[in-house]
């Protein structure tokens, strides 16, 4: 059997309908965003930093150490930005951690890791979502290195409304903490910021989830409505488009070739 080759193109509607046995049929229109636009590297700091608290970390700190209470991660910041080419457009912001010590790859994040992250500075409006569908493993010494163990996270996005940004171009800079010298050595050789264009429904369909989060502890919350494309269903069901951008720990950028 010859594998099957999908092709897409931007702008183009594209309809999904899915059955199954003793469950109602679900369809779902889907359009294709363009392309992002190219990101550019403004600049990228390597440092480390003492986590009295890990655990309780915002950005979610790859390798944490639950039995040492100054736990030493190291960190970076990486600055960058993107035209804003059309306003219609909506985008979410993923961080990829690829490894270049291979005896190190190994278990559920073998070679690569998305990794969570916090917005320092940003000219524009946005918000954190869990990513559905995508997992994030952390790794930590549960018993003072008596074994290490692995830890399942949801993946968040930051995800951003073109209209909202208010200059020609996005600006935003970004803190992780990825590596603990005292359980892993840093093996972390570059970072992939990944800009995805999401279709607006996509970008509802997660902006009402936030919303939803946001005010679930409200005891005199309205309504929230969460949106979605699935017709006879529950959910989001989208084609995206991402493009890029390479940094190295070495505080240089590239461009990665375009794909879907």
């Amino acid at each position: 059997m010859k594998d099957l080759i999908l092709s897409f193109e931007s702008g183009k509607k594209y309809f999904f309908h899915g059955s199954e046995k003793n469950a109602p049929d679900i369809s779902a229109e889907i359009t294709l965003p363009e392309l992002p636009p190219p990101l550019t590297l403004l600049s990228c700091k390597d440092y480390l930093i003492t986590l009295k608290n890990p655990s309780d970390s915002s950005c979610h700190a790859l390798f944490l150490n639950s039995c040492d209470p100054d736990t030493v991660a190291r960190t970076s910041e990486i600055e960058f930005s993107f035209p804003n080419l059309n306003p219609n457009s909506y985008y979410a912001v993923l961080l990829i951690g690829n490894y270049s010590d291979s005896k190190w790859e190994w278990g559920p994040g073998r070679g690569s890791n998305f990794l969570n992250f916090s917005i320092l500075e940003s000219n524009t409006y946005g918000f954190f979502s869990d990513l559905h569908g995508r997992r994030t493993f952390q790794v930590f010494c549960p018993e003072c290195f008596s074994y290490i163990g692995f830890m399942e996270n949801p993946v968040r996005a930051y995800f951003i409304d073109g209209s909202k940004i208010p200059a020609e171009t996005c600006t935003l800079k970004l803190l992780t903490e990825y590596a603990n010298g005292n359980i892993l050595p840093d093996s972390i050789c570059c970072f992939q910021v990944r800009l995805m264009s999401i279709p607006e429904e996509a970008y509802l369909f997660y902006k009402s989830l936030y919303t939803y989060n946001l005010m679930s502890d409200d005891p005199f919350r309205e309504l929230v409505n969460i949106n979605g494309n699935v017709v006879g269903g529950n959910g989001i069901i989208a084609l995206c488009r991402s493009r890029d951008l390479i940094v190295t720990i070495s505080q240089t950028g590239k461009m990665h070739d375009p794909y879907f």
